[in-house]
């Protein structure tokens, strides 16, 4: 919550499993400065193929992602 105050948030958290603390963050964040960072969970098989990926999409209402080779 402290980085979307400051202006230093990511763009997004993507994860394999969310641990609920951290989640926590972007949840405050959206409710305090309407501010939304979405937190994706992948497969390892997915976040796997993010080290070749050139762009990431995320998507605030959806539970997917679209990867740019």
């Amino acid at each position: 919550m402290e980085m979307v105050r400051q202006g230093t948030a990511p763009a997004a958290m993507v994860n394999i499993t969310t641990d609920p603390v951290l989640l926590t963050g972007p949840l405050i964040a959206a409710h305090f400065y309407d501010k939304m960072i979405p937190v994706v969970d992948l497969s390892e098989e997915d976040y796997k193929k993010l080290e070749t990926a050139k762009e990431v999409e995320f998507f605030a209402d959806a539970d997917y992602i679209d990867v740019y080779y």
